[in-house]
């Protein structure tokens, strides 16, 4: 699913090599600075190599116009950034709908989805208020739903679990695994507390933009990845 080669970006990272594999849940641990929010934007094709290639199903994300790359990102990525994103002037709802209104579905059955993600998350009772009306943890949730709303091929997650307690982070991280397990995902985040890694198949551990160790093993067959016991 994700192949990277020698990618550097200037004062981030400093040569990153790996494979991720489809249905694998790889967590990103490291000391602030280490290079994981700069990782995940470089797969997300949304910050653009010095050195080194990025190929995500396939593509070579840098190779692609910047029209076909975002063309790309929207039909295959679900992304969550740690500022969350969210549009101030449009309600939990319509934020939520955004992956969506760019698909071929229904408005009914895009509508179905972006609530059926915000009951997910306990959102949904609060579903037209803006997100200035919010608390830093339940616009987590509602950029959480919006990440997954139309089941991306590959979720890019940065901190998801900030904001929130422990055990929602449990509850996040279960929704999470059950999007690999169950639909084939391929989900990568970067999570610091360590009580929440034994969800990943795989934990890369990063320092000083390199993966300087892997806890896990890559599972490349049909079985899903097993659960690591950290």
């Amino acid at each position: 699913m994700i192949r990277c080669e020698g990618v550097k970006k200037e004062g981030r990272l400093n040569g990153v090599s790996c494979e991720i594999y489809q249905g694998e849940c790889v967590i990103l641990t490291g000391p602030p600075g280490a290079g994981k929010s700069t990782f995940l934007s470089l797969l997300g094709g949304m910050l653009q190599p010095t050195e080194g290639s990025v190929e995500v199903l396939g593509e070579n994300l840098f190779t692609l116009s910047d029209k076909d790359r975002s063309l790309f990102r929207l039909q295959n990525i679900g992304y969550l950034f740690q500022s969350q994103c969210l549009i101030d002037s449009l309600s939990l709802l319509e934020n939520v709908l955004i992956p969506l209104r760019f698909s071929q579905i229904s408005d009914k059955e895009a509508k179905e989805m972006a609530l059926e993600r915000l009951n997910q998350m306990g959102m949904v009772g609060k579903k037209d208020l803006f997100p200035p009306q919010l608390s830093q943890g339940e616009k987590q949730l509602t950029a959480l739903a919006r990440a997954m709303v139309n089941y991306p091929k590959i979720l890019l997650l940065d901190e998801p679990t900030n904001y929130l307690d422990h055990h929602m982070g449990v509850l996040i991280m279960t929704i999470i695994r059950d999007l690999v397990l169950d639909h084939g995902v391929t989900a990568v985040a970067s999570i610091g507390d360590v009580r929440l890694h034994p969800f990943a198949s795989r934990v890369f551990r990063m320092r000083s933009g390199l993966i300087v160790d892997i806890l896990g093993e890559a599972v490349t067959g049909e079985a899903p990845p097993p659960y690591l016991k950290i």
